[in-house]
C-alpha cells in the first residue's frame, strides 16, 4: 500500500475527524473543484531515502504538508486539531490490513492562510506539516 493511501485510510477510520469532513480526505492536493467545506488535502513536500539510518533498505521519511479547509478560521483550526491528534506520534502500522509500517510521525510545523473567492466568500486554511518515517512498501 502506498504510505498517501494508508493516511488518507487511517484519517477516514477516526470519528474525530470524519465527523468534520465525511470523505473529503483528498491526496496529491487533488481537490475537485465543486468539493463542498469543509476537507482535507494532503500533499508531499519533501521525501528522501535514509537507507544509511536503518536496516531495512526500503526505509523513507517524507513530510507531507494536511491542509484543513474550513469556512471559518474555528473550523479549520477544529478539523486541524483532529488531524493532529490522529497523526502526532503515531507509530504502528498505518491504513489497516496490508498498510504501512509507520517507526514515528513527528508534527514539524504549521501556519494559517485565507483565500478570497470572487463571490467575496474568505476560506480559511491551517497548514500543517508531518514528518513520516516508514518501511516504503
Amino acid at each position: 500500500m502506498e504510505i498517501e493511501v494508508a493516511i488518507v485510510k487511517h484519517l477516514l477510520a477516526l470519528p474525530g475527524v470524519s465527523a468534520l469532513v465525511g470523505n473529503r480526505v483528498f491526496q496529491n492536493g487533488a481537490v475537485p473543484d465543486d468539493t463542498d467545506y469543509p476537507y482535507v488535502s494532503i500533499m508531499l513536500v519533501y521525501g528522501r531515502d535514509e537507507e544509511c539510518l536503518s536496516e531495512s533498505p526500503n526505509f523513507a521519511e517524507d513530510t507531507f504538508q494536511f491542509s484543513s479547509a474550513g469556512l471559518t478560521r474555528a473550523g479549520a483550526n477544529t478539523i486541524a486539531k483532529q488531524v493532529n491528534l490522529a497523526l502526532k506520534d503515531f507509530s504502528g502500522v498505518m491504513g489497516g490490513a496490508g498498510g504501512v509500517n509507520i517507526q514515528a510521525v513527528t508534527h514539524d510545523g504549521r501556519h494559517d492562510s485565507t483565500e478570497k473567492q470572487t463571490d467575496g466568500t474568505v476560506l480559511f486554511y491551517r497548514d500543517e506539516d508531518f514528518v513520516f518515517y516508514y518501511e516504503r512498501q
